[in-house]
């Protein structure tokens, strides 16, 4: 939700940068495009309204929904991710990690399992459906393990940088995501 929320501000806006860089990438300015549309003072009174109507009840109901679930039906499983690949407007999650909920009397714990799954799958399918727009037979299959476990003493942030940017130089976009 406040994905969707930050997104509709600059969602019409964002249609006509991708056509620019498309129809002109050498003389495209991807910089100073995402500047005029993106305005940090409008992304933040956004995310204060957002949380300012956050109801708290919402989100321990809709956790305890998914708690009873879990409990209900047997062999489920939770996963959180983040960061989404998308083609059109089919959107796949590109990380997630399994959790596990627990609930005592009064508070739910959320516990994260030590891996990272990458949804090799999606990316794979999205590079092969870009190439055939584009003519190309470039491939990331065999870019990234399927999981990555995580341990204290990796520079984890560093290896989800490094998956974002092969992905990120495959499809040209050449950007800093600072993680």
């Amino acid at each position: 939700d406040m994905v969707d929320s930050l997104f509709s501000l600059f969602e019409e806006k964002y249609r006509e940068i991708l056509q620019g860089a498309f129809q002109n990438p050498e003389n495209f300015n991807l910089r100073d495009s995402l500047r005029e549309i993106i305005k940090l003072p409008e992304i933040k009174n956004n995310l204060i309204n957002f949380i300012k109507n956050i109801v708290i009840g919402d989100a321990f109901y809709d956790t305890y929904q998914i708690y009873r679930n879990t409990k209900i039906i047997d062999k489920t499983e939770i996963y959180i991710y983040f960061y989404e690949i998308a083609l059109g407007k089919v959107k796949f999650p590109l990380f997630y990690i399994p959790i596990t909920i627990k609930k005592d009397e009064k508070n739910f714990t959320f516990q994260f399992e030590k891996r990272l799954f990458i949804n090799t799958k999606a990316i794979n399918f999205v590079v092969q459906e870009y190439n055939l727009q584009v003519q190309k037979k470039s491939t990331l299959t065999g870019e990234f393990d399927r999981i990555l476990y995580i341990n204290g003493e990796d520079n984890f942030l560093s290896v989800l940088d490094n998956i974002i940017k092969k992905i990120e130089n495959f499809f040209g976009f050449n950007k800093n995501i600072n993680l």
